[in-house]
């Protein structure tokens, strides 16, 4: 079979059509989606209480404020002992002591109540795995073995990281709390 030769200037090269279709206030082109267009041509939606909500959410900030009030209060409830971090949902803020929060509040001229105040956990480093991080450096035939001194290397590194027990970091856990100012 013989491939067919069609000119850049011919006819058969390319027609004229009118097509109709949904067209989204970014000029993209979305055929009969009528609904994707909308979706990606607006900047806000409609939230199931009635209010505005930008679109990236699906609900307005009021709605998702009351959602996170409502997780946070089903969270189960533990005194704090004075010394674990605190992390404050409503702040985006991490606290270490009372005074801190006490200053806090006061600067931003809001009740520590306010706050909703989660005990912390601590973050310790993880055991490394050389063979793993490497694995892809060594050769096939290696059946990932390590050199001696990587491997010596290693194990006292783990043996460190193992005996010391000072976090790296904190993050938010699983109990809430409340401080008393």
């Amino acid at each position: 079979m013989e491939n067919k030769i069609i000119m850049f200037d011919s006819d058969e090269a390319a027609q004229k059509k009118t097509v109709t279709g949904w067209v989204s206030s970014d000029g993209f082109f979305y055929g009969e989606d009528e609904r994707s267009a909308r979706f990606m041509g607006c900047t806000h939606i409609r939230c199931a209480c009635g209010m505005i909500a930008e679109k990236q959410y699906t609900a307005c900030e009021s709605c998702r404020n009351k959602l996170k009030l409502g997780k946070y209060r089903a969270m189960p409830f533990k005194k704090w002992n004075g010394a674990d971090f605190l992390y404050s949902e409503s702040a985006d803020e991490y606290f270490y002591d009372s005074e801190e929060i006490f200053d806090y509040c006061e600067e931003e001229g809001i009740p520590c109540e306010s706050l909703r105040l989660v005990i912390c956990e601590p973050v310790y480093p993880k055991e490394i795995n050389l063979s793993e991080i490497y694995s892809n450096l060594l050769p096939d035939d290696s059946e990932d073995e390590l050199p001696e001194y990587l491997v010596d290397a290693e194990n006292e590194l783990n043996q460190i990281i193992r005996e010391e027990k000072e976090p790296l970091s904190w993050m938010p856990g699983r109990y809430r709390t409340e401080v008393k100012i």
